[in-house]
């Protein structure tokens, strides 16, 4: 899947913004462009409520599709160490083909900072679809819930917590369309005396519900547990050294049908060169073994990195092999081809 953006943003004055996009999408060998034009302003004395308004015109495969979105949103700081926030935002569509929908969501968060070493986030959001019968989606609401802990238990470790839930109900069923919960726990090695080594380890719990099929209506059920290790070393003439080691059980399970079991492991290997303070290129070869395929798949990728006050990551390379460093990606999903990606560093 592939997908570029590109736009523009005046600003009216210091509280009101126009903007305009456009937008180009691959996804699954399904083309679209969609054009937005919309505009926002900024209120409140220290401008931290937002109302904005956008139409969107989409042209694909199915023919032309309207889609007009509205919302506001509010932050606001209780005390220095924490603040909330609030939002509604409505979409409607309509298109060629018959049908249309609309989408309501509420949403509310809060950031809690309470000393220098601690952290906590949570993001809270409610979905309501009115979907017409004629295009075969039902309607339906969602529940989706973000959680977050950040603790620097010493200055060379920091512990990173997260919990993710969302839970989909079919109206028309009257039961769970799909279900998603996502538990991790991380651990950071970043020694501010011996910059020349990171280590990075993570474990992930998540399960997952989804109906294979809307005629059959039985639940797709799946366990997954992954083990990650990132060492990263700093080598002299500016090289670096990263490897990655993720070990991935996964059980599947249908009504009716027995439960399947299976492991990966990937391994990848990858050398980069620091060419300036922002700029960095890298070379990889990857490797991943699979009981359920029975097989073994290698390949190698190249990148070009631009980094962001050493933060963020913004990736543009090839992916010489099929499969993806993302220990959640099916199997089946070819990932081979250029790519562009965002990486954030926790």
């Amino acid at each position: 899947d592939n997908a570029t953006q590109i736009g523009m943003r005046t600003e009216i004055d210091e509280r009101h913004t126009l903007y305009a996009q456009e937008r180009f999408v691959d996804e699954g060998g399904s083309q679209s462009a969609t054009t937005v034009v919309g505009g926002e302003e900024r209120w409140g004395r220290d401008k931290s409520g937002r109302t904005y308004g956008e139409y969107q015109l989409e042209t694909g495969e199915l023919g032309l599709t309207n889609r007009t979105v509205v919302g506001m949103g509010k932050r606001t700081r209780l005390t220095r160490s924490l603040t909330i926030d609030g939002g509604y935002e409505r979409s409607q569509v309509a298109s060629d083909v018959p049908g249309a929908m609309s989408r309501d969501v509420l949403s509310s968060g809060f950031g809690w900072n309470p000393r220098k070493r601690l952290k906590i986030a949570g993001r809270y959001e409610l979905r309501y679809e009115d979907n017409d019968e004629s295009i075969d989606l039902r309607d339906r609401y969602q529940f989706l819930t973000l959680n977050s802990l950040r603790l620097v238990i010493h200055r060379d470790w920091t512990l990173g917590l997260q919990f993710n839930y969302s839970h989909t109900f079919d109206l028309e069923i009257e039961g769970t369309e799909a279900e998603l919960m996502e538990g991790s726990i991380g651990l950071a090695y970043r020694p501010p005396v011996h910059t020349w080594i990171i280590v990075l380890s993570k474990y992930t719990k998540r399960y997952e519900q989804y109906p294979i099929t809307v005629e059959s209506e039985l639940p797709h059920r799946t366990e997954t547990d992954v083990v990650s290790l990132i060492p990263i070393f700093e080598l002299p003439f500016n090289f670096q050294l990263v490897e990655k080691f993720a070990l991935k059980r996964t059980a599947t399970r249908v009504d009716r049908l027995p439960t399947v079991v299976g492991h990966s492991l990937l391994w990848i290997n990858r050398l980069n060169y620091h060419v300036t303070d922002t700029w960095d290129a890298g070379v990889e070869y990857r490797r991943l073994e699979s009981t359920l395929a029975q097989n073994a798949l290698q390949g190698a990728l190249v990148e070009l990195n631009y980094i962001i006050k050493k933060k963020i990551r913004l990736g543009v390379g090839y992916n010489f092999s099929s499969f993806s460093d993302n220990e959640f990606s099916q199997l089946d999903e070819d990932h081979g081809g250029p790519f562009f990606r965002v990486i954030g560093q926790y």
